[in-house]
């Protein structure tokens, strides 16, 4: 009988296979990566936010599409993949 795999490589295997899955190639992939772009498409350089907070931040995708300037960039998910914490304003330089 095959040992339980431990929880990390589960992790790791289901984040590698969900990226794959929903942001690789074909209609959905596309359709998951744009509805990033159209969340932020309200906004602009000229908008800020001090503070920022995404829940659910999956493996930080979304930040690629943030449009808008902030302080602080909070993410957190149940995911032990997700970039925890805080990104600060450098973010916002590299735009």
């Amino acid at each position: 009988m095959k040992p339980d795999p431990s929880y990390d490589d589960y992790q790791a295997k289901w984040t590698a296979t969900y990226e794959r899955s929903n942001y690789g190639s074909g209609l959905a992939a596309y359709l998951l990566r744009m509805s990033h772009e159209w969340c932020e498409r309200r906004f602009d350089r000229s908008d800020h936010f001090s503070k920022v907070l995404e829940v659910g931040a999956g493996t930080g995708v979304h930040i690629r599409s943030v449009r808008h300037g902030f302080d602080e960039y909070w993410m957190t998910d149940l995911n032990r993949s997700t970039p925890q914490g805080r990104l600060s304003r450098q973010r916002n330089a590299q735009r």
